[in-house]
């Protein structure tokens, strides 16, 4: 998915593709405390902490902020997901998101995906580059069928760096990421192209395509099986080793329509399908992957000079 930039928050979405739903929210308040409602929700919080403290540092460090020039953009985001990677069962998650910034239309702060809130410490013409956060969502056995006797992969943080071409409507990304917390699960390469097209004063296109390679610590937490896993596999799973490689393609698209000069309406729907070692594993049900986003955002402080609303990348 694209950047959502300074603001986001969590509403309810709905996937018919799903065989089996769930819905899952948390409370971005009470996230902030510890009190993390479910694994999932647990997770959309991190990354909202995160992103809010990537930001007020930098602007900080940036230099003196006149308040009076201060604007907030808060609202809520509902993402709709595989329950694990090669899962064929969804379940919906959401968060109130609120981030500050000025009204000089800085897009230092970007967000593509729970596991990619990027901030950007370098700029010279079109290369940008910058470090990233997030957060993986894990699994556990009672994700899927298939899953009973092999264990749990911990939810956790992620961190990362990523550098980026920026042409104005069309943006190239390599990022990389990792979590630290948790399973040691290894890394993520990712390779993107987004771009987006105008069609009318408050009405946007946009789109995405890419690939994800695995290192071989990542293939094999998510989608091998060892010799101790099959022996307890209760689905009687076979061993299966993998290598690192590519795990998937994906393509994307939606619209973002300024409902009036605070609303903004951000709907985005992904295809991934699994492949390699990936969409072999006898650990996936399916290797049709499918991720719908849907965000409300309001701008709140002055508008006189505000950039318009920035895009999903």
């Amino acid at each position: 998915m694209r950047t959502i930039k300074r603001a986001t928050a969590a509403t309810a979405v709905t996937y018919s593709h799903a065989t089996e739903f769930e819905i899952r929210t948390v409370s971005a308040s009470r996230a902030a405390h510890g009190g993390y409602v479910t694994r999932a929700g647990n997770n959309i919080a991190i990354g909202a902490t995160l992103a809010l403290c990537m930001i007020v540092p930098a602007k900080s460090y940036a230099g003196d902020i006149d308040f009076s020039d201060l604007e907030f953009s808060a609202g809520a985001i509902g993402v709709v997901s595989p329950k694990y990677e090669g899962s064929k069962s969804y379940s919906a998650i959401g968060a109130p998101f609120a981030f500050p910034g000025t009204k000089d239309g800085d897009d230092d702060l970007t967000f593509s995906d729970i596991d990619s809130i990027q901030y950007r410490f370098v700029k010279s013409g079109p290369f940008e580059a910058g470090v990233l956060g997030g957060a993986w969502l894990g699994r556990t056995e009672s994700d899927g069928n298939k899953l009973g006797g092999l264990g749990k992969i911990d939810s956790g943080l992620v961190v990362g760096g990523f550098g980026a071409l920026d042409f104005g409507d069309t943006r190239l990304t390599v990022s990389y990421h990792h979590q630290v917390t948790g399973n040691d699960v290894g890394g993520l390469v990712r390779l993107r192209a987004d771009t987006e097209l105008p069609i009318s004063p408050g009405f946007k296109f946009v789109a995405g395509v890419g690939t994800n390679y695995a290192t071989n610590q990542y293939m094999s937490a998510n989608f091998g099986v060892s010799a101790a896993q099959a022996a307890t596999s209760v689905a009687g799973l076979p061993v299966y080793d993998t290598s690192a490689g590519f795990k998937d393609v994906f393509i994307g698209s939606g619209f973002e329509v300024d409902l009036t000069d605070r609303w903004t309406a951000k709907l985005y729907g992904e295809y991934s399908r699994l492949i390699g070692d990936a969409g072999n594993s006898p650990v996936i049900e399916t290797q049709d992957q499918f991720t719908g986003l849907l965000a409300l955002t309001y701008q709140f402080g002055p508008l006189g000079s505000t950039s318009s609303p920035a895009p999903l990348k």
